[in-house]
């Protein structure tokens, strides 16, 4: 894995341009219960981090830390402002039209390095990279699409995003999993800046006879020119989970001349939806251990755990 990583959770709205300045500063209207990473820059030798934890909220640049908790509110809406510069960190939180409660902690003079600034800067410039196979080509596909799921489960609400949440006042009074063909933009902005680091083009949702592929993911292989690689996202509940891996993905592989494919089960099963009936190593199992299914060594099961995430307890 990289020593650069940069997270950000969608409800967040920063980029990484902003970061990378040595002033900068960010306000955002929090209407969710839940904790997580808000944002993070990291390389070898500097830490920047935003993120709600354990009921407070933490604003980190390498070894110096400001908190403030996170404030409680009757209407479940609250402001956050977060703003750094050279020597100072500072947080602001309130409910939504009271006073802001504020924390702020002085640095030493610090600028994000200039290797990061750099590495920074290639996430939005396109460099082909070459593989020394398909099977190199599919690993990097399926690396990408492995810390996606990462992200997810550890950006702030970074779940929710996948649901169809009805809210009343400010109070959830319905959630739905979206459908699968609802979740596509939302994989593609957290894969994106995966995709541009590995030298990759990525395809959404091309048209054929046989069908819309999910993604389509293209990579140079050394000798052998450009390979696909098919990938496609079926939710854990759907009735055509089977019929999915066994003849959609397989049709869709023949169609681009995929060698390889990724099947991405989006598991909703939790506090909020009661289905499948499965664990997470049923579901494998039931995915990979079929006698019937086709192409089963080409092609690779990842599930994706949409459920709402245990809070620990305040």
């Amino acid at each position: 894995m990289s020593e650069y990583r940069f997270l950000f959770a969608p409800a967040s709205r920063i980029t990484v341009h902003n970061l990378i300045g040595n002033d900068g500063y960010g306000i955002n209207e929090i209407t969710s219960d839940g904790e997580g990473l808000m944002w993070l820059l990291q390389g070898p030798n500097f830490l920047f981090r935003l993120q709600i934890i354990d009921g407070h909220i933490e604003f980190k640049r390498n070894e110096f830390e400001v908190k403030l908790p996170v404030p409680r509110c009757s209407n479940g809406g609250w402001l956050l402002l977060f703003m750094w510069r050279k020597d100072q960190l500072v947080l602001r939180a309130n409910c939504i039209g009271e006073q802001p409660e504020t924390a702020k902690v002085n640095t030493l003079s610090t600028i994000v390095p200039n290797d990061v600034v750099l590495w920074a800067r290639k996430l939005d410039s396109k460099e082909t990279a070459t593989y020394d196979s398909t099977t190199a080509l599919a690993q990097k596909v399926i690396s990408i699409l492995e810390s996606a799921g990462n992200d997810i489960s550890q950006t702030y609400g970074g779940y929710e995003q996948f649901w169809n949440i009805t809210k009343n006042g400010g109070k959830i009074t319905n959630r739905h999993p979206k459908d699968e063909t609802e979740i596509h933009g939302a994989i593609h902005s957290i894969i994106q800046s995966y995709v541009r680091q590995s030298g990759l083009d990525l395809q959404r949702e091309s048209q054929y006879s046989t069908g819309k592929i999910d993604f389509t993911f293209s990579g140079v292989v050394n000798d052998g020119g450009i390979k696909n690689i098919a990938v496609e996202f079926k939710n854990a509940h759907s009735p055509d989970l089977i019929d999915g891996i066994k003849k959609q993905l397989p049709t869709y592989m023949d169609t681009i001349g995929a060698d390889y494919g990724i099947y991405v089960v989006l598991n909703y099963q939790g506090e909020w939806f009661a289905k499948p009936k499965l664990t997470k190593a049923q579901l494998l199992a039931k995915l990979q251990t079929s006698p019937e299914l086709a192409y089963s060594r080409r092609i690779t099961v990842l599930i994706f755990d949409l459920s709402k995430p245990h809070q620990a307890s305040k």
